[in-house]
C-alpha cells in the first residue's frame, strides 16, 4: 500500500507541475491559435492526473477536504473544456448527457463543501471552514448558472467563450492555490487563509476582463 501511495503522490505532484507550468501559456498567447490549443490540452491532461490521484488518495487516507477540493477543481476544468462543445447552446443545440451528469453530481459535492465548511467552523477550524465555504459557494454558483443555461439557454454567441475562460482559469487558480498552500509554511509565510484565497483574488479579475472583452 505504501508503494502505491508513493506512486500516486509522485503522479499527483507531476500532474500539478505540468498544469502549473502549461496553464500560464494559454492565458498570455493569442486566443485560439495552435499554441493556445496545444498548451490548453496539456493543462487539461495535467489537471486530469491531479484529479484522479488526489481523489484516490483522499479515499485511501480518508481526507474529506482533499476529496471535495479534487471535485471542485476538476469541475471547473471539465466545464471549461466542455464549453468548447457547446458553442451553439441556445441556438438549437442541446447539452449532452455528460454535461447534465457533470453538473448534477458536482453540485451535490459543492453543497457538501458548504456543509463541511459549516462543520469545521462550528468545531473551531475557522480558517479551513472559511476556505471550504468560499470554494463551495463559488462551485454552487457555477453549477446553478450552468443548469439554468441548459434549461433556459440564451442565444448568446459568446456564452461558450465565457464558460471556457472561467472554467479553465478557475482550474488554474486551483493549481496555483495547491502550490501556495503546500509551500506556504516553509517558503512563503502567509496566513493560511490568505494562501488559500490569494490566487482567487488575483486571477478572478483576469476572468472578468476577458469575459467582458468578448461580450463587447
Amino acid at each position: 500500500m505504501e508503494k502505491w501511495l508513493s506512486f500516486l503522490m509522485i503522479a499527483h505532484i507531476s500532474g500539478g507541475a505540468i498544469a502549473l507550468l502549461s496553464g500560464i501559456i494559454p492565458m498570455v498567447v493569442a486566443k485560439g491559435n495552435n499554441i493556445h490549443r496545444l498548451f490548453g490540452k496539456i493543462f487539461f491532461f495535467g489537471m486530469t492526473v491531479v484529479f484522479i490521484t488526489g481523489f484516490t488518495v483522499s479515499l485511501i487516507k480518508n481526507i474529506p477536504f482533499l476529496f471535495l477540493i479534487s471535485i471542485f477543481s476538476y469541475y471547473l476544468v471539465a466545464t471549461g473544456y466542455r464549453s468548447l462543445y457547446l458553442k451553439k447552446l441556445g441556438r438549437g443545440q442541446q447539452p449532452a448527457i455528460v454535461d447534465w451528469v457533470l453538473n448534477i453530481v458536482s453540485g451535490l459535492f459543492m453543497l457538501g463543501m458548504i456543509v463541511w465548511g459549516i462543520y469545521l467552523i462550528a468545531n473551531g477550524a475557522v480558517e479551513m471552514g472559511i476556505v471550504s465555504l468560499v470554494f463551495g459557494s463559488i462551485g454552487t454558483r457555477g453549477v446553478i448558472k450552468m443548469v439554468r443555461g441548459f434549461i433556459k439557454p440564451t442565444p448568446s454567441k459568446t456564452g461558450w467563450i465565457e464558460g471556457h475562460i472561467s472554467g479553465m482559469v478557475g482550474g488554474y487558480i486551483a493549481a496555483v492555490t495547491a502550490f501556495m498552500v503546500i509551500n506556504n509554511e516553509r517558503y512563503i509565510g502567509l496566513p493560511m487563509v490568505a494562501a488559500w484565497l490569494l490566487p482567487t483574488a488575483l486571477l478572478v479579475p483576469y476572468i472578468v476582463y476577458w469575459s467582458r472583452k468578448y461580450k463587447r
